[in-house]
């Protein structure tokens, strides 16, 4: 939720017999008056949203949690995928075309330019899980990955919303394997309908994050190529310089 005043929008909204601005108000954080300043086609938007919830409350052994949902296992909505090949460093580029992923904070261990061990897409992405430093990442394109790294899909639901679920479950404690407490750390699971529409929200801000990182990628290198040209004299900052000097 955006912030701390939706509460408020809540119980305004019941209080004046209207659930279903309720709901609207729950789920995106916004008061009342900032719905209503909402665009008729995104009012529409956020209430077909706020429809696919449940209006009640029930108890689970995380607390209360919205009725018709669920408590699972990590291991009962992850597939944990066999890689045909794992790569070292040595065996990887500084530019390429397949990205090849590490457990480390940086993720990307380098590049190859051979046929791609595992397949992602936006629409079918695959996430990796780093047994020793439990970071993990999504991934909407084509990827492989080195030692100690385990790749994941969704099973039962879609992979991004999987990833985003099981965030921050599972805590680095000391260099060590971390997938046997992974995955019997619990989540709250919703109904498919509801993860379905989160997927297809949050894929679309996703890939324009990948778009960012491959931009910011291909900018490195034209950095790196062209720096020790300028530093050699070969090329220069600006080559009409010396004329715009003479006209100032």
């Amino acid at each position: 939720l955006a912030d701390d005043r939706w509460p408020e929008a809540v119980a305004a909204a019941i209080a004046e017999g209207d659930p279903e601005r309720a709901a609207m108000a729950a789920i995106s954080g916004k008061s009342l008056n900032e719905i209503d300043q909402l665009s008729p086609e995104q009012q529409e938007q956020l209430l077909t949203t706020a429809a696919l919830f449940p209006d009640a409350l029930v108890d689970s052994e995380l607390g209360e949690i919205p009725e018709g949902w669920e408590v699972n296992k990590i291991d009962d909505v992850v597939e944990r995928l066999k890689p045909k090949k794992r790569y070292t460093k040595k065996q990887v580029e500084t530019f390429g075309l397949v990205p090849v992923y590490e457990q480390g904070a940086d993720i990307l261990l380098g590049f190859h330019n051979d046929e791609a061990g595992f397949e992602a897409t936006p629409e079918n992405p695959l996430f990796i899980f780093g047994d020793h430093t439990c970071v993990i990442h999504l991934s909407c394109e084509d990827f492989d990955i080195s030692q100690n790294v385990i790749p994941l899909s969704g099973n039962g639901f879609p992979t991004i919303w999987v990833y985003y679920a099981v965030q921050d479950r599972q805590e680095f404690q000391e260099y060590r394997r971390h997938w046997s407490e992974f995955i019997i750390k619990q989540v709250v699971v919703p109904t498919v309908e509801i993860a379905d529409k989160y997927a297809r929200f949050v894929t679309n801000l996703y890939q324009q994050k990948e778009q960012l990182a491959r931009e910011n990628k291909a900018l490195e290198q034209l950095r790196d190529s062209l720096l020790p040209k300028l530093l050699s004299g070969e090329l220069t900052a600006n080559p009409n310089q010396t004329e715009l000097d003479k006209t100032a």
